[in-house]
């Protein structure tokens, strides 16, 4: 089992404590595309004013040769959602936590670079080894803050095979 932590700083000052703290965890570390793999997100609001958060979140697969796929969802569901559908923001109260669990097998996929909305299994993932990491929005919808997550390291068996290299 894989976990990292990050600490999103948003204070000047680095003496302070940083107010978001968000971690994800992948279990387990080695997965197929057809079993259920667990993304253990984890965020918590270390602030005495309540986090909001955009109802939306982004996982992302990335491989060393720069591959991005990704696949978006609810936070309060997590489960896939559709292109523009605007989902209720969510509140994490003052020092106050959110423990999200979303299975990858159940998500939608593509590649980022793509501007098809992910509608593909995890499947479409070539076998190999992935950083996996979360994005969230925070602030006011017209400006909002981007947080990320630090990447865990997973190893995707069993997938289609690698796409071929690209010609010059």
């Amino acid at each position: 089992m894989c976990s990292l932590v990050l600490a999103l700083v948003f204070a000047a000052s680095a003496a302070k404590a940083p107010p978001v703290l968000v971690s994800i965890k992948a279990d387990p570390a080695v997965f197929s595309p057809y079993d259920p793999v667990i993304a253990t997100i984890v965020i918590e609001n270390r602030q005495s004013v309540p986090l909001s958060l955009d109802g939306e979140g982004e996982l992302h697969l990335n491989d060393a040769s720069g591959a991005d796929y990704f696949a978006p969802f609810s936070l309060s569901s997590q489960e896939a959602v559709g292109p523009n559908v605007e989902l209720p923001r969510l509140s994490i109260k003052p020092f106050g936590r959110l423990l999200i669990q979303a299975d990858l097998f159940r998500l939608r996929w593509n590649k980022a670079i793509y501007s098809v909305w992910p509608n593909e299994p995890l499947d479409i993932v070539p076998t190999g080894a992935y950083t996996l990491s979360l994005v969230l929005s925070t602030g006011p919808r017209k400006k909002p803050v981007r947080l990320e997550a630090p990447s865990v390291p997973v190893t995707l068996k069993g997938g289609r095979a690698a796409d071929p290299p690209a010609v010059r």
